[in-house]
């Protein structure tokens, strides 16, 4: 079970971060880090199954810190949830990620859970 999650998590992620006028989206600056999150994905699934432990402890992680950030997303006004302070917190789970499942893989900065729910928590302080 915890493989298939993996694999849907993955899906999902690849998704989100490689659809139609991604490369504009992105810019040029988040674009270099674009293959370390591509490859960072691959060697996550790779690892599957002997890494079931650090799967479920992973996804636990990700379960918080996306349940946080819907639950401050759904109080911000519309116009301010696509706000830059947002988007550079969807690039911290993105690191994040890379942190939980392929740390050899390394990122681009300091980044924790604690980190990440710090950030979340400014969007929800920062004025409409």
């Amino acid at each position: 079970a915890v493989s298939v999650e993996a694999v849907e998590d993955v899906r999902e992620q690849l998704a989100s971060l490689t659809h139609p006028g991604f490369v504009t989206e992105c810019g040029m600056g988040r674009l270099a880090h674009m293959a370390r999150y591509l490859v960072a994905a691959r060697k996550r699934i790779g690892a599957l199954p002997g890494s079931a432990t650090r799967e479920a402890r992973g996804m636990a992680v990700l379960d918080r810190v996306y349940g946080e950030l819907d639950r401050v997303l759904a109080r911000l006004p519309d116009g301010a949830r696509a706000s830059d302070a947002v988007v550079a917190v969807h690039w911290m789970i993105e690191e994040l990620r890379v942190s939980l499942f392929a740390q050899a893989v390394g990122t681009a900065g300091p980044v924790s859970e604690q980190r990440v729910l710090s950030a979340i928590t400014e969007l929800a302080r920062r004025p409409a």
